[in-house]
């Protein structure tokens, strides 16, 4: 997790916006263009968010007085913690990892939390993301928590069906899933070159054939 630094613009960049840059198959360079140099931002996703959120705190609020053995062994010291890299090539990484575990073995492990459908896919889809959180802690700019990461993993929440405990009180049933993603020391340097890369350019990439926003754009006559 080392890269050289020197830029004299500076972009602040979450790992979901990462992602637009670098995933060829849900990602989008001219989505990713817009939004960090021109804040032109896709409408985000509604009306599970209040709900996603009371997940996260739940589990939270479990892990402070149980343990899941799905886990690596240790203890949460941290969630919803914002993270911040020290400014590379003129990208600044941040974000909020959802969870810290101090590992009875030693060093720490950051956890993201996914309520999912497809939770065989969760290492795949979020390897950026959380080495990212990783990239940050070891990496940390001035005034933001640093970490030695060891190990990462995504535990996901999969809801199968409705459960009632006794008449006023139900939840959602389902199944956890623990999912180790590997620390890629070089992920996160080649998703900043790629990111500067497209951030050099003075006109946005050309429109992706099957990225919704940009047929939105198209259809509706918008240019940038």
């Amino acid at each position: 997790y080392t890269m050289n630094s020197g830029c004299n613009v500076n972009y602040e960049i979450s790992p979901s916006t990462l992602k637009l840059a670098t995933d060829d198959r849900f990602g989008c360079q001219r989505c990713f263009w817009l939004k960090v140099k021109k804040g032109v931002r896709p409408p985000e996703p509604t009306g599970l968010g209040k709900l996603h959120g009371d997940i996260h705190q739940w589990q939270y609020e479990y892990l402070r007085s149980h343990w899941i053995d799905l886990l690596p062994q240790g203890k949460l010291i941290e969630t919803e913690l914002e993270v911040k890299a020290k400014p590379v090539n003129g990208i600044t990484l941040w974000g909020y990892a959802d969870a810290v575990i101090e590992l009875q073995s030693g060093g720490y492990c950051v956890i993201d939390m996914k309520t999912t459908s497809k939770p065989e896919w969760a290492s795949r889809n979020y390897a950026l993301q959380t080495n990212v959180y990783a990239y940050a802690l070891m990496n940390a700019q001035e005034g933001y928590p640093a970490f030695d990461v060891r190990r990462l993993g995504i535990l996901t929440f999969t809801g199968e069906r409705f459960g009632v405990n006794h008449p006023g009180e139900a939840g959602i049933v389902g199944s956890l899933g623990w999912h180790d993603v590997s620390i890629e020391r070089g992920l996160v340097g080649l998703a900043i070159g790629k990111a500067v890369e497209i951030l050099a350019e003075n006109e946005p990439p050309p429109m992706k054939a099957d990225c919704a926003w940009c047929q939105f754009y198209q259809q509706l006559g918008v240019t940038f």
